[in-house]
């Protein structure tokens, strides 16, 4: 999942309609918070998996008893905006 994918996920779920009743207020906003904990959950996974399947050509070792050391590959670890 991308940020974009994200922000739509995002906008989906604070797309509800309104509700006059106190208790389905709450109610509403708790089913809100648990969407939006699991959207950003799925996000940050995501994200975490797509740098771990960069890390092994990201970071060299010359020898086994070499120091690792960073390779061309390594800038894709860090996030870019």
């Amino acid at each position: 999942m991308n940020l974009a994918v994200l922000q739509q996920r995002i906008a989906s779920i604070l797309n509800k309609p309104g509700v006059s009743d106190p208790a389905q207020g709450v109610a509403l906003r708790q089913a809100i918070a648990l969407e939006l904990a699991n959207v950003i959950d799925e996000y940050v996974q995501s994200q975490i998996g797509q740098r771990l399947a960069l890390l092994p050509g990201a970071i060299a070792c010359p020898s086994p008893a070499g120091i690792p050391t960073p390779t061309p590959g390594f800038a894709a670890l860090i996030r870019q905006r």
